[in-house]
């Protein structure tokens, strides 16, 4: 990793820091309890689209309001896409959103869920940044050892199908 690298990544963790101590108190929670849930995914590849509309219309239809958030690695993204999305053209250097650019990821980090789900099993520094800033009750994802600090509960999955299985298992489990 260069010099220039070794900061980008300090200056990121720093803003991650930041945000988790100014953050809002966390609780644990049965997914049964979640009222209000956003969902982080990496909206690049047309198999993750589907996978988390997929999954945002399972939720719904357990009588949940869902918001959706993906992420696009590049800077132009298509119109009339059915979720909030954003991409290169919205973040700094440092893989975090730029608030004049990407005004409709501030008002996902403010909005008090009661579960965000990250649904993606590989690092996203910009979608990781949106979960730590987020002033969700809960945060959960994929476990994955190189991306712990942000989240709050973590589930060992293969597959995004098997974490959203095992997700909603274990989360009915808390607090029984």
């Amino acid at each position: 990793m260069s010099l220039f690298d070794d900061l980008k990544k300090g200056l990121y963790n720093r803003k991650v820091q930041q945000n988790e101590a100014a953050n809002t108190t966390r609780q644990a929670m049965r997914f049964a309890d979640a009222k209000n849930i956003g969902i982080l995914f990496v909206a690049t590849l047309e198999e993750n689209r589907k996978a988390a509309l997929a999954y945002q219309q399972e939720v719904k239809k357990l009588k949940k309001k869902v918001t959706l958030l993906g992420y696009w690695d590049a800077k132009e993204i298509p119109a009339d896409l059915p979720f909030i999305a954003y991409g290169n053209q919205a973040i700094g250097w440092d893989k975090t959103p730029n608030a004049k650019k990407a005004p409709e990821v501030i008002e996902f980090i403010a909005q008090p869920f009661d579960l965000l789900i990250a649904y993606h099993l590989d690092e996203c520094l910009p979608l990781e940044y949106i979960a730590g800033a987020s002033q969700a009750k809960l945060r959960v994802a994929p476990y994955r050892a190189e991306t712990t600090a942000p989240y709050d509960f973590m589930i060992p999955a293969k597959n995004l199908p098997s974490f959203a299985h095992l997700l909603l298992s274990a989360l009915d489990k808390m607090n029984k």
